[in-house]
């Protein structure tokens, strides 16, 4: 889709501004895109209308998101009442951990394409790795309030992903241990000495890294 739209939009002198990224709902009626300058719209309708497929389902092609989603949806069920299944909640996190390291060892997805000229031709949401980050972390938390088991293998993902992700997702990272250790505010108190532990290891991780890097702008492809 990209190398074929950005070509197009080059050929028409404009941009192409996408309203979704790949997965994202969209209701009926909605705007796809925006072109600039909008009077050259007519030479690029019919190369949206070729390159965006909607269907009824999410699918992983180009959505790294509903991966992510998906084993956290799995870990919902399992942490349910009616399921109570901790071991596989656990299992969860490990791999939402793994997902996560995996992620953030590719190319960050800017949601920039450029011609060869260095002309910005398309843009998208870019898919963020700390929103990733709380999608894995938020509902599986909010889930495990009475589950300490679940909590502290949270945290010691927190700390073992610390050293290992870009600095803007050690920022997300470190607000979910916080949000961890206020969820379990109603813990018996040997838990709650062990929940106290982790949260004090993986700030420990955190505090050992070297101060975040002043944000540099990325003006090329």
């Amino acid at each position: 889709m990209l190398p074929s739209s950005v070509a197009a939009a080059r050929a028409a002198d404009a941009l192409l501004v996408l309203r979704f990224r790949p997965g994202q709902f969209v209701l009926r009626g909605e705007p796809l895109a925006a072109i600039v300058p909008a009077d050259n719209a007519g030479a690029l309708e019919a190369v949206i209308s070729r390159a965006i497929h909607i269907g009824s389902h999410r699918t992983l092609t180009q959505d790294s998101e509903f991966g992510i989603a998906q084993v956290v949806e799995i870990a919902i069920r399992a942490l349910s009442p009616a399921v109570n299944d901790t071991f596989t909640g656990v299992a969860c996190v490990d791999w939402l951990a793994d997902a996560l390291l995996t992620l953030a060892e590719r190319p960050p997805l800017e949601g920039n394409w450029y011609d060869t000229g260095s002309q910005l031709r398309v843009w998208m949401p870019p898919v963020r790795l700390e929103r990733l980050a709380k999608l894995a972390f938020d509902q599986i938390r909010q889930a495990s309030a009475t589950t300490p088991a679940v909590l502290i293998r949270q945290l010691d993902a927190i700390r073992r992903l610390a050293p290992r992700l870009p600095d803007a997702c050690r920022r997300a990272l470190s607000d979910q241990a916080d949000a961890i250790l206020e969820t379990a505010s109603a813990l018996v108190a040997i838990d709650r000495h062990d929940l106290d532990a982790a949260w004090h290891r993986a700030h420990t991780a955190f505090e050992a890294l070297p101060a975040p890097r002043a944000a540099s702008r990325n003006t090329s492809a």
